[in-house]
């Protein structure tokens, strides 16, 4: 059931009321006099009303289904205008010459003819066809700035994903010679990363337990690679429950705090916490900087644009991103709404 067919509905129910109303007025009209002058009620007069009705029923259903159409959907205005003006001219002729005594129809406190009450019925046909096309227009818009979004958000998304292999890739590239039995563990654990993405990319949100999970892998993928002196910590909830979240929110920070993070002759540390609170997901990203080179042309900082481009397509307003580039520290703080199901708000450290 499409919204236009709902709308359509909706317009067709309100014209059924309208011409019902009319049809109960000569009826409500008699009763009214009855009690306030004493004239009888009769039938033959109201009988005669309706056949009136009848002749400007059949007026607005040729201009319904068949004229307004012409303005309101196909915008032809000359033609609309054209055939309205010859459908008034018919029916006032029809009423005053061809059949005076059946459907001369004055309204004598008024003094308004049939031809202007079809103009003013006209008219009013025009505006609710306009208004109901009108609502269906800026739904249709709504949607259409729906699609536009998620289709840039899933473009968003996708660039991630090659700046990511390439890094991993390269870590592998690293293992082969000096450890081929970690490089193999590397391997596995890559499979397993990309079958999240292959899995979970593509929905709009995922469970936040797997979210996590594809982190932890992620991290001791990157431990394989550096030495034991390297302080590397991440803090997760103890129970995820049933909360989701946007798939792939937090890889590219995590990424860019082992690019920068991590130095072989120097102290290096990472900390990575994810917590809860109430509804809300509380992450963070801390690492010791080790600046590096980043020659033109290598698409440095990109991952970052755009997780902060997705976050406002998914938010709007509704997070908060902190960043804190520091002399010797790296700092990310996000703080994003959760949603689905509960969660208890204790920690655990792996």
């Amino acid at each position: 059931m499409t919204r236009k067919w709902i709308g359509s509905c909706v317009e067709n129910m309100l014209y059924a009321g309208l011409w019902l109303l009319l049809l109960i007025t000569p009826v409500l009209s008699f009763y009214i006099r009855n009690h306030s002058t004493g004239v009888f009620f009769s039938w033959s007069w109201c009988w005669h009303v309706w056949r009136v009705y009848l002749f400007f029923f059949v007026g607005f259903l040729i201009h319904n289904f068949l004229l307004a159409p012409l303005l309101v959907y196909q915008h032809r205005r000359a033609l609309y205008l054209l055939c309205t003006t010859l459908l008034v001219v018919l029916f006032t002729w029809i009423e005053h010459v061809a059949c005076p005594t059946e459907t001369t129809f004055m309204l004598h406190e008024t003094e308004i003819s049939g031809g202007v009450f079809l103009v003013l019925m006209f008219g009013a046909n025009d505006a609710v066809k306009m208004y109901f096309r009108a609502r269906q227009h800026d739904v249709e818009l709504q949607q259409l700035k729906l699609e536009a979004q998620q289709e840039e958000i899933a473009y968003l998304r996708y660039q991630i994903n090659p700046h990511f292999l390439m890094n991993t890739l390269n870590n592998i590239h690293a293992l082969v010679e000096i450890d081929p039995p970690r490089a193999q563990e590397t391997i596995v654990q890559l499979s397993a990363l990309l079958r999240h993405m292959l899995y979970e990319e593509s929905k709009k949100t995922t469970l936040l337990s797997k979210e996590i999970d594809f982190l932890k892998s992620y991290v001791q993928l990157m431990r394989l690679r550096y030495p034991d002196e390297v302080e590397i910590q991440m803090t997760v909830p103890a129970d995820a429950g049933s909360w989701h979240i946007p798939p792939l929110l937090f890889v590219n920070f995590v990424e860019n705090a082992f690019k920068h993070g991590v130095s072989y002759d120097q102290k290096s540390f990472i900390h990575v916490h994810l917590g809860i609170d109430g509804d809300r997901l509380l992450f963070s990203c801390v690492n010791v900087k080790h600046p590096k080179p980043n020659p033109a042309g290598n698409g440095g900082g990109i991952g970052l644009k755009n997780v902060r481009k997705r976050l406002d397509l998914l938010y709007g307003s509704d997070y908060q991103l902190k960043i804190d580039d520091g002399d010797t520290l790296y700092r990310v703080a996000l703080n994003i709404p959760l949603t689905m199901g509960k969660i208890s708000n204790k920690n655990a450290e792996i």
